[in-house]
Formats: structure tokens, C-alpha cells, sequence
């Protein structure tokens, strides 16, 4: 129905609007919640990444964060939650500058685009010794749930790199049913090349290290199937 000047019928039902978070200087409920679980990341990045995952406490992650221990209990179960929650935020950005990694195509593509990939994955870790610390050492025989976590990310990483490699091999070439075993294996190399670096007196330079890594890679990734200097100089898929 509408009224004398054609108007929509006043009365009208209109749909509700959702309630609006209540603003606490100037942030909402889930914005002040996010703030404070990045805080505590960022504590834990510096403390376990300095001192040592058993050395620090929670009340010294939440006097450090400025996050009280109510709020540390809000965002994570315990310290090792907060510790896993970490180990796959520093894998999740390394993965992201391996994918972001680029070079021009052109010869010798394979052994340029490892060493690109190589290269972004090592100064991810490196460029910051504490997220190599807490990858590499900190995350590691901590309890069983957080060695199904790192179990399964060096699986995915193996997935991944295994499937980088087989964007080389011509089309309807088998690599043989362990080449997953393999890029497992790779995974296992660079993460015990990078722990023997980090503890060296005198480790050398970060360059030198991606050489070795890009090495092996190139060595235990084609050796068994074929030159890759006849695959082209772009992946065939």
C-alpha cells in the first residue's frame, strides 16, 4: 500500500541490523583480541627465541606481551600451544617467500629457480636467528602432539617440494614410487644443515650456505632422473 504521494506505507517492517561491537579505545572486541594474541606471539618470538622455550614462563611471556595471564588463557591452551601456534606461523611466512620467489626464464632455469626458492626459504628462517631457533631446535621433542604437528609440516613441505621437481620431468616420465621419499629426505638435510650452521663458531656467509643446500637439491633431485640440462629451460607443466 502506498500513501496519497505514491510513498512506501509508513509501518513498513524493516530487517534488523546486526548489534555493533562496542568500541574500547577505538577497538572492537575481536580487533583488541587479535592484538593481544599478536602481542603474545611476538613475546614468544623474542623470549623462546633468545632464552629458550623451558626457560620461559607465561608470566613472563604475559609481563612482557603487557597481557594478562586471564587473557594469555583466552587465546591459547598453554605455553606449548602457543609454541606450536608459532613454529606454523614462522613456516607458514617461509612457504610464503618460497612461493613468492621468481626468476626470468631463460637457461639453466632449474638450477636458477632452486637457488631462488632455496635462497627465500633460508633467509625466512636466518635473516631472524630466533624463528630458525624456535623452527630448528625450540619445537623439537617438546611431547607427542607437537612432533605430529612437525611431522606433518615436513611432510607437506616434502609434498611440495617433490611436486616442484616434477614440473621439470617431460611429460609421461615416471621418477619411481619413492621420489616422495626423497624430497623427504631433502627436507630432513636442509633442516640439519641449517641447525649445524646455527651453531657454528664460525657458521660463514648465508650465500655459502644456500650454495650447499641448492647443491644437494639439484644433486639428489635429477641425478636419478636423467640430465637436466635436456629438460628445457622452463617446467613442463
Amino acid at each position: 500500500m502506498t500513501d496519497q504521494r505514491g510513498g512506501q506505507a509508513r509501518g513498513r517492517a524493516h530487517a534488523p541490523r546486526p548489534p555493533r561491537e562496542r568500541l574500547h579505545r577505538g577497538l572492537t572486541l575481536s580487533e583488541r583480541r587479535a592484538q593481544r594474541r599478536q602481542a603474545l606471539l611476538d613475546s614468544a618470538l623474542e623470549l623462546f627465541g633468545t632464552k629458550g622455550y623451558a626457560a620461559t614462563s607465561i608470566e613472563e611471556l604475559c609481563r612482557t606481551s603487557f597481557v594478562s595471564t586471564r587473557y594469555f588463557y583466552e587465546e591459547f591452551q598453554n605455553r606449548e600451544d602457543l609454541l606450536a601456534s608459532l613454529y606454523e606461523d614462522l613456516l607458514a611466512r617461509a612457504w610464503e617467500e618460497v612461493l613468492a620467489a621468481e626468476v626470468e626464464p631463460g637457461p639453466d632455469y632449474l638450477r636458477r629457480d632452486t637457488r631462488a626458492r632455496v635462497g627465500a626459504f633460508v633467509h625466512a628462517l636466518l635473516d631472524d636467528p630466533r624463528a630458525a631457533r624456535i623452527v630448528c631446535l625450540e619445537a623439537v621433542g617438546v611431547s607427542p602432539a607437537l612432533e605430529a604437528r612437525r611431522r606433518s609440516a615436513h611432510l607437506r613441505y616434502a609434498e611440495a617440494l617433490a611436486n616442484f621437481f616434477l614440473d621439470y620431468f617431460p611429460e609421461g616420465t615416471d621418477p619411481g614410487h619413492d621420489f616422495e621419499l626423497v624430497a623427504l629426505g631433502m627436507v630432513g638435510a636442509i633442516n640439519e644443515i641449517i641447525i649445524d650452521w646455527m651453531e657454528r663458531d664460525e657458521p660463514g656467509s648465508l650465500d655459502q650456505l644456500i650454495d650447499v643446500v641448492c647443491e644437494l637439491f639439484l644433486v639428489l633431485g635429477t641425478s636419478r632422473w636423467g640430465n637436466p640440462e635436456r629438460w628445457g629451460t622452463r617446467p613442463a607443466r
